[in-house]
């Protein structure tokens, strides 16, 4: 069985052996005489071949196999002597490039010797001997290399070393690398070492991943390097000093990503951190700092179940729990998640006086959506008081069979909110894609306040006869009644964005008494920013239209209606002042008197005041007040 040891990092000692890749001897006797490589044994002496005949040895290593990372620790050369001398010889570095073509007077490479025998210690060889071979010993004969010669040999600044004793009349013989006997060649032992640059690899062994259920996990992790000490970073902070296991609690909804790098203990560090990405699937439903649970329910805070209110979470069936829940002004903190109203009489969630319908979600939670696609309202608040909806997507109200027959159910349907009754509070919310208004009806003292209302008022159907997509409003006796919202009582709407309602954005129709529009931003509806129709408020409670921007509506140019930026006929007591208009078709205020409605007497244009717009290219037409009221335009 084979069995794998996990190893610490650090550098490691190796040895190398080099056999010699070149060598024979030079005789000054026979100066342009080549020994070659067939030389064997070597011979080093001072008068071998008669009186003041030199001969040298010459050895060479061919060093490119050392790893280039490693730091030499020791060099020896060993020969294998077979004929002793009387006397010491010596080995000197050899400073010129030579090969085994080389003679007396020449190197073999194409050049000579600067003294003939390579007797030059400027630059033939070095001016001192770093080894010796003994008198009279035979066998093996060993010698140190002074790391600085090695370092030349290493970088091509020297070539290997000549070995002689000119004062010696006795020759010394060693094996040359042709010897039979690989042993006895010339050999240069290295030992070296060689420090650790491969970073370990990091792996996360457990943790999560995809979506999990729990606001705490633990991350365990390891390294294929033992004693690696660890660095972990959540959703991109800095990196921190940890160990497996790693803890998180507290963590908020959505996605998460965790990381760590291992270093080993040659502080090499993995450069490609395991990395873990996944989604906490869990709600801070008390907004006290730390999240609950899918499943548990929240106490204190903005929602308190022992004070008896009902958390509504994914999964449940919303209008079956508010609608079975017997009360008076009961709170519902609906969280963050998809919530689809289908009830078995098609009127959507039916409301209570004083309920509260509380969507929590929190800076990175989706805002909770309360849909529909076959309920005529999705909140029908009847004739309830004193309702507060915030912090919720609405969307989604239809018509009956599939808009055939509208008129079913006018004028109370396909709105997203449904108010006959009074003092609803609509605050933070997005109101969005209801067949005929986001919200509408007669009860009085609406107020709506930081909420996004949009693309209300129509439904798309594909015309074969064109092969097009093509818009169908929502009418109410033969009239059209689309609009983002549309109120015939008193109403409050402030600091909200109302846009893109193919018909008419904000909506003040027939005994629309006191209305205020401030600090919204309105635009890119299809007909008329703001419609003030048939309304007659009074010289205390005028209808107070300021501060908004309004810009670029009626821009789907219908052939029909007066698409303007704000659109007042027959009301009275409408003051609109210090806004902001601009490239609105066809006017930015228009102001008119039509004496052909059936109660255009009752209600006449009246007491209506535009002054200090800016208007950016828009104009203000107050032409057509045609029953001679005081209306003044600038």
């Amino acid at each position: 069985m084979l069995t794998l040891v996990m190893l610490p990092s650090v550098a490691f000692a190796d040895t190398m052996t080099f056999t010699a890749t070149k060598d024979t001897h030079i005789k000054q006797i026979a100066p342009n005489s080549s020994a070659g490589g067939t030389a064997n044994p070597i011979t080093s002496d001072g008068n071998s071949d008669g009186a003041g005949s030199d001969q040298f040895a010459l050895v060479g290593f061919d060093l490119s196999s050392l790893p280039s990372n490693a730091t030499v620790t020791d060099a020896d050369v060993e020969i294998n002597v077979s004929n002793s001398s009387v006397d010491n010889h010596f080995a000197r570095e050899v400073l010129r490039n030579w090969n085994e073509s080389a003679t007396w007077n020449a190197t073999g490479t194409g050049t000579n010797w600067a003294t003939a025998g390579a007797n030059n210690t400027t630059s033939d060889i070095a001016s001192t001997a770093f080894g010796t071979i003994t008198a009279n010993v035979s066998g093996y004969e060993t010698f140190n290399v002074p790391l600085t010669t090695f370092s030349n040999w290493k970088n091509g600044t020297s070539h290997g070393f000549l070995v002689r004793s000119p004062s010696s009349n006795d020759d010394m013989k060693f094996t040359s690398r042709e010897g039979s006997v690989g042993a006895n060649r010339p050999k240069l032992v290295v030992q070296y070492t060689v420090a650790d640059t491969t970073p370990p690899q990091t792996t996360i062994d457990s943790g999560p991943s995809g979506t999990v259920s729990s606001s705490s996990q633990n991350f365990s992790f390891s390294s294929n390097e033992a004693g690696s000490t660890f660095e972990c970073s959540l959703d991109g902070a800095a990196y921190s000093s940890c160990t497996s296991p790693k803890s998180y609690t507290n963590l908020s909804y959505g996605s998460h990503t965790f990381n760590v790098k291992a270093t080993d203990s040659s502080s090499n560090t993995d450069a490609t951190p395991a990395s873990r990405t996944f989604t906490v699937d869990v709600f801070d439903s008390d907004a006290d700092g730390s999240p609950d649970d899918v499943d548990s329910e929240p106490t204190g805070g903005i929602c308190n179940t022992g004070a008896g209110d009902i958390v509504i979470d994914r999964g449940d069936d919303i209008d079956a729990t508010i609608d079975g829940t017997s009360r008076t002004g009961k709170k519902f903190c609906i969280l963050s998640g998809e919530y689809n109203v289908n009830t078995s009489t098609t009127d959507g969630i039916i409301g209570q006086d004083q309920d509260q319908y509380l969507g929590i979600s929190h800076p990175n939670q989706p805002q909770p959506r309360v849909y529909t696609t076959t309920e005529y309202n999705v909140f029908d608040l009847e004739t309830d008081q004193s309702v507060t909806i915030d912090n919720l997507k609405i969307e989604g109200a239809t018509a009956p069979n599939n808009w055939t027959d509208a008129k079913a159910c006018q004028p109370s349907c396909g709105r997203g909110i449904n108010q006959p009754g009074s003092d609803l509070t609509v605050t933070d919310s997005r109101i969005t894609n209801n067949a005929a208004q986001g919200i509408g009806g007669a009860g009085t003292g609406l107020e709506i306040y930081r909420t996004e209302i949009d693309n209300n008022g129509y439904h798309q159907v594909f015309n074969s006869s064109t092969n097009q997509l093509e818009y169908v409003f929502f009418f109410q006796d033969d009239f059209e009644s689309a609009a983002g919202m549309k109120s015939t009582s008193s109403f409050t709407i402030a600091d909200s964005y109302i846009h893109h309602n193919p018909w008419t954005g904000v909506w003040c129709d027939i005994d629309c008494d006191t209305a205020i529009i401030q600090d919204n931003i309105i635009e890119h509806n299809g007909k008329t920013g703001i419609h003030i129709e048939i309304s007659s408020a009074t010289s205390t409670n005028p209808v107070d239209i300021s501060g908004n921007t309004i810009q670029d509506n009626g821009d789907a140019n219908y052939a029909w209606g007066n698409p303007n930026g704000v659109s007042i006929v027959n009301s009275s007591y409408v003051d609109v002042y210090n806004n902001i208009l601009g490239n609105n078709n066809v006017h930015g205020v228009k102001v008119w008197w039509d004496k052909n409605r059936t109660n255009a007497t009752s209600v006449l244009t009246d007491h209506i005041n535009v002054y200090g717009n800016t208007l950016n290219g828009d104009t203000i037409d107050c032409s057509d007040d045609d029953d001679g009221a005081n209306v003044s335009c600038q």
